[in-house]
């Protein structure tokens, strides 16, 4: 009996000491490391005075060293393989506070929403997301910093895996309702969050604004 006390003590304390070691790992490696996690990249559409437009949003959280002078770009390759195209995705307002500043534990908010026929030019030379290879890049004064990849070759796995959590989602009855409907609760398997998807929803958008805004300008 006091054998086996014995051999589980010493597999306690071999447990505990490795947990230690990873944890002392961990912020040995946040503290040294530049390490950002893309929390969201979102498209949306919205509609406001002067009409329906769309915007590009990007949520970063800083888990490593502190950055400084924080921006943001998207790039990709320009048609036929002909260069790289950037373009300036700028902090939103309520995020101008960390752009001295990017602390670890604090998120930016990178938000595009674009007015501009050049910007719309410049997102129309995107015909295909899968060759061009769009990334999005974070700077720290100028020098890059981080990139993230906007296209995966395992999209076409998420996707699937999207389609079926969406086919087998279920609701399931709660409660009575007026008029004898019920309420009911709806259940969705998780699902991926695509980021390719979110582009082609954005470049979608911009190029059916640009056709509106040219059947307008010729209607006037």
């Amino acid at each position: 009996m006091i054998a086996n006390l014995t051999e589980n003590l010493a597999l306690i304390a071999v447990i505990a000491a490795l947990g230690a070691w990873w944890v002392s790992w961990r912020e040995s490696r946040r503290n040294n490391r530049v390490i950002l996690k893309l929390k969201k990249f979102s498209s949306a559409l919205h509609e406001d005075l002067s009409g329906l437009s769309y915007k590009l949003e990007a949520w970063i959280v800083n888990r490593g060293i502190q950055l400084q002078n924080i921006s943001m770009s998207l790039c990709f390759n320009g048609p036929g393989g002909s260069g790289t195209c950037s373009i300036t995705i700028p902090l939103s307002e309520s995020s101008k506070s960390v752009y001295s500043t990017f602390l670890r534990g604090t998120t930016a908010k990178f938000l595009l929403s674009p007015s501009d026929k050049k910007i719309f030019h410049f997102f129309s030379m995107i015909s295909d997301i899968k060759k061009q290879r769009p990334v999005i890049n974070l700077y720290n004064s100028s020098f890059l910093a981080y990139s993230f990849s906007i296209y995966s070759r395992w999209d076409w796995i998420k996707k699937l895996w999207n389609r079926l959590s969406f086919k087998f989602s279920f609701k399931r009855r709660m409660a009575e309702g007026l008029n004898g409907k019920g309420v009911f609760k709806y259940y969705q398997l998780p699902y991926f969050e695509i980021r390719s998807e979110k582009l082609q929803f954005f470049l979608d958008g911009l190029s059916q604004r640009n056709i509106v805004n040219k059947q307008n300008e010729n209607f006037t």
